[in-house]
């Protein structure tokens, strides 16, 4: 029986022991830029409430475990060491921003979580997501395999994901996106829009163009719904799946082009067209190609898929 209850103690001691968290708490001053470098660790960043950067790291990695952070000039440079080959446990790094300071976080496999804040933002995680809202400035963000989300969010933004989902919503400037094999979905956004699935699907919702946009998916479905008649030039693709552009009841104005395949594809509109052309492309590839001449509006809109529909509302 004691032999029972000190085997017990021991193991409480053990698994104690193994999650048991140690803490750091350091602030710096005259920063303009920050890079993190971490295994696995997950990285938060917010708004400070003044000028300097605050750093608050929780950690259960134990002895093996050994952040490096310093300060070079205007660079604070935080880094993740380990004394040995075994790295059981987790990171927490939680980092108060003042406006204005650029941020550059690279992780294995850590999330970056950022909100409220005023700077320019690269992200590159191997298999972890990436969380953006309110944020004003540039973005560069790239995950392996983890899902992106942004909400109201503006400036000159890149997203990429190989195999996850992307997420938009409220979110202004010049954004280009790209999924290996997830879907994209955008809504109530302004921008000039580049969204590429390689077998997703890409749904916008209230988009209005501030720039010349195009939306492309390999096998998945391409469904655009305009916020208003687009003032820039709109191309809405797919190779195997439906390309729909949906003009939420405002006036279709400008050049439309439409194309499918002529053996499994189909075209759908509610106005007659002024031209329609078969077009050869290599041995039995027949495409078909529909053009008309909406208002005095010299935007091109073009609509195309391989083998699905091809619709404009």
């Amino acid at each position: 029986m004691k032999k029972s209850l000190l085997a017990a103690s021991l193991s409480i001691l053990v698994s104690w022991t193994a999650v048991a968290q140690s803490q750091l708490n350091k602030t710096f001053t005259g920063v303009k830029r920050i890079q993190i470098n971490t295994a696995s660790g997950d990285c938060t960043l917010s708004k400070a409430s003044g000028s300097s950067v605050t750093v608050d790291l929780t950690h259960t990695f134990g002895d093996n475990y050994d952040p490096q952070i310093s300060q070079d000039g205007d660079r604070l440079i935080i880094k993740e060491k380990f004394r040995s080959n075994s790295s059981r446990g987790e990171s927490m790094w939680k980092i108060s921003v003042p406006d204005g300071v650029e941020v550059d976080f690279a992780t294995g496999s850590g999330n970056l979580s950022a909100s409220n804040l005023a700077m320019d933002l690269n992200v590159n995680t191997g298999s972890g997501d990436i969380s953006v809202q309110q944020l004003r400035g540039d973005l560069r963000g790239n995950t392996g395999s983890g899902n992106i989300k942004l909400t109201e969010t503006s400036g000159e933004i890149k997203a990429n994901t190989g195999s996850g989902n992307i997420e938009i919503e409220n979110t202004s400037g010049e954004l280009s996106v790209n999924c290996g094999s997830g879907d994209i979905r955008m809504k109530d956004s302004n921008a000039a829009f580049t969204a590429n699935s390689g077998s997703g699907s890409i749904r916008g919702t209230n988009l209005t163009l501030t720039g010349s946009s195009r939306f492309n998916s390999g096998s998945g479905d391409a469904q655009i719904v305009l916020a208003g008649s687009p003032a820039h030039n709109i191309s809405v693709n797919s190779g195997s799946g439906d390309a729909v552009l949906d003009f939420n009841g405002n006036t279709i104005a400008g050049e439309v082009v439409m194309k499918a395949n002529k053996k499994n594809g189909t075209i759908k509109a509610p106005f007659p067209f002024d031209k329609t052309e078969e077009i050869e492309q290599g041995r039995d590839q027949v495409i078909i190609k529909k053009t008309a001449q909406r208002g005095n509006s010299d935007v091109k809109i073009s609509i195309a898929t391989g083998s699905g529909v091809a619709q404009i509302k």
